[in-house]
């Protein structure tokens, strides 16, 4: 997102206003030792939402607050904190104005609580508030998952003077593990792969298969009583029909699947006492039916019980065969020794082929215990299958019994009931039934209505898929690549790196370089400081270049343009203690630090620098502005190749610091 920072100012005690004012592009500030250069990278952090890390001293004595005036596209903000107790100020603001700022500027009325002052820094940036994709999850853990903040942006933007050309860290925040992991989760965010929407969606389609699911459940339970009710109601009626002595079936059991609550209707005016043979033998008849079903069903049954038995001993004793060989030594370790006669001492073979004998057999056995494994694996599948056949045939005769009874009683009780009066207490028998089934069946969602939302969960998936976020980070991992090896040749890695082939994950952040045996060479292990400086250089410039390049395409990137970069030169220059004239001299110091090769130093420093300018102006002239770089150093009065360094300087702090208190 474009962003620029106007300026970076500290208002002191006494009410003065101390700033540096910066611009779009490459901006520099210079100066020697301890005059505050370092603390600009911390006051932005803090600005942003940070703890205290302001280097203590003259800055950290004098000040009161710190403050940035933006630009966040085309809208001004100044933002700002407190010192002692971190209370935010927040301020939009029409246009930038150098001279806006004064000491009575920072009125009580736009301070904020913290927090508060940490929802307004988000709002600027981000406008996803819920990043749980699953509702179920957030309950189970009992809070959200931590929504993107602008904190995770200072890993994109700040490189400390610890960090630039650190060859364990590439990233800002990245020593805290779930921070590290937050950022990485968050980078899809980040890059506007998704929006609120997608996680939205997702919840939406948890809640829609689970929906679902319980349907399909419940649909199940309601198959499950009608399956089982069913050959019971079958029964009833069939006794209900032959107690009538008709030969009318009015109402089948396909009906009453259907329909049980019309069913029951029509049951309730076909039972009437007019509809009654009283002479029929049509119950006498079910009756003889009703025993032969009785007695084929349990015949089958004895048949597969035998079955079972017999299967069952089978499995037994091959268990028992199985566990008696595995108990036994091995034999094939048996040593059968030559029996010798003690009176004459000849010896005998007899045993010895005994023994031989015994020893083949019983590999023999254990050669068919193997090759009958699958036939155990057959016996015990038919096991199963056989116990389900008795199981149900066990349920069907027990629904005959029943009947049966039913028949019986009729026909001892005749003197003490009417025939009526049986069949009444039938009808109220399946009315009940019935009644159940209708209720079931009232609770069953029509398959239409799964399939409605069937049709929904579809629809989202579609709109999931057409975020393809995975596709997007590959293609944005070999964008990134193409652009780390275009920067990369510029900077001056190590022979044995060239060309540098620098490959960067998103689902990691890890970042290493491929060699010519395609070997993985990672940042730890590449050797000098200036191949980690130049890795991270690489990296850092390639990913703000893909910003741009994704807002260009209309991509909602919400990573602010800036980039900070506090002392990259003490690679080359690594003990600026020395540095403490009023001018930079780069070869005093080189002396003062006993090095050699001087003028290669100055001149990596040099290319160094032209690279950053350069990089800044290709992409303002290709896509109308470029990152905001903020380089504050020591070196000073570089000879850049096409470009003026005193152009980018901002401050040169030499003779004085950050805060100057004599003004």
């Amino acid at each position: 997102m474009k962003t620029v920072i106007h300026e970076i100012g500290v208002v002191d005690k006494c009410g003065k206003i101390h700033k540096v004012e910066l611009k779009e592009g490459l901006n520099i500030i210079t100066g020697k030792s301890s005059t505050g250069k370092s603390a600009l990278i911390e006051i932005f952090d803090y600005c942003f939402g940070s703890q205290f890390n302001v280097p203590k001293g003259v800055i950290t004595e004098n000040s009161e607050i710190y403050y940035l005036y933006i630009q966040i596209k085309e809208s001004y903000f100044v933002i700002g904190r407190k010192k002692d107790n971190g209370i935010g100020f927040f301020r939009q603001e029409e246009i930038y104005s150098s001279a806006l700022i004064s000491s009575g500027y920072f009125k009580e009325d736009y301070f904020l609580a913290k927090d508060n002052y940490r929802k307004q820094l988000r709002k600027l940036f981000i406008d996803i508030i819920d990043v749980d994709e699953s509702l179920i999850a957030k309950e189970l853990k009992g809070k959200a998952t931590p929504t993107p903040s602008v904190r995770s942006f200072m890993s994109f933007i700040l490189q400390h003077q610890n960090l630039i050309a650190n060859k364990h860290a590439l990233f800002y925040r990245f020593d805290e593990k779930e921070k590290r992991e937050q950022v990485i989760e968050h980078t899809k965010i980040f890059l506007g792969f998704v929006d609120q929407t997608y996680f939205l969606l997702f919840q939406q389609k948890e809640k829609l298969e689970s929906e679902i699911k319980k349907l399909q459940r419940e649909q199940k339970v309601i198959d499950k009583y009608i399956n089982e009710n069913i050959s019971s109601i079958e029964n009833q009626l069939n006794l209900l029909y032959a107690l009538m002595g008709v030969e009318e079936t009015p109402i089948k059991i396909e009906d009453i699947k259907t329909n049980p609550h019309d069913s029951r209707l029509k049951l309730d005016k076909f039972v009437t006492d007019d509809k009654i043979i009283y002479a029929s033998d049509k119950e006498l008849e079910y009756f003889k039916n009703l025993l032969l079903e009785l007695r084929a069903n349990d015949d089958k049954r004895k048949n597969l019980s035998f079955k079972l038995a017999s299967i069952e001993r089978s499995l037994q004793v091959e268990k028992e065969v199985s566990a008696t060989l595995s108990s036994l030594n091995d034999f094939r370790q048996a040593q059968v020794g030559i029996s010798v006669c003690p009176f004459c001492l000849s010896e005998k073979d007899s045993l010895p082929k005994q023994a031989e004998n015994l020893k083949q057999a019983m590999q023999k056995l254990s050669r068919d215990l193997t090759l009958n494994h699958s036939l155990k694996s057959h016996l015990e599948v038919e096991q199963e299958k056989i116990r389900q056949e008795i199981k149900k045939l066990n349920i069907k005769i027990r629904e005959i019994q029943k009947i049966k009874k039913q028949l019986e009683q009729n026909n001892n009780i005749k003197t003490e009931k009417s025939r009526y009066e049986q069949i009444l207490m039938i009808k109220a028998s399946l009315f009940s039934m019935l009644d159940i089934l209708a209720k079931k069946q009232s609770g069953k969602l029509e398959e239409n209505n799964i399939d409605e939302l069937q049709s929904i969960l579809n629809g989202i998936n579609t709109k999931l898929i057409n975020y393809d976020t995975n596709k997007k980070l590959k293609d944005a991992e070999t964008r990134i690549k193409e652009i780390m090896s275009d920067l990369g040749k510029n900077f001056e890695f190590e022979d044995s790196y060239h060309p540098i082939n620098l490959n960067f994950f998103l689902n990691s952040f890890d970042l290493y370089h491929i060699n010519e045996s395609n070997d993985r060479i990672y940042l730890r292990s590449m050797g000098s400081g200036a191949n980690w400086l130049y890795s991270h250089l690489t990296l850092f410039l390639a990913l703000h270049q893909y910003f741009i390049e994704l807002e260009s395409r209309n991509y909602k990137c919400c990573i602010p343009s800036i980039l900070f970069l506090d002392q990259p030169t003490q690679v080359y220059f690594p003990n600026f203690q020395h540095d403490k004239a009023l001018e930079f001299e780069e070869r005093k110091i080189a002396n003062l630090e006993h090095k050699e090769n001087i003028d290669g130093d100055i001149q990596s420093v040099t290319n160094l620098f032209t690279r950053l300018a350069e990089y800044c102006n290709n992409l303002k002239n290709k896509y109308g502005y470029s990152p905001q770089i903020i380089v504050t150093d020591h070196a000073d009065n570089l000879n850049l190749n096409g470009f003026e360094f005193e152009s980018f300087v901002k401050n040169r702090w030499r003779t004085r610091g950050f805060i100057e208190l004599n003004d």
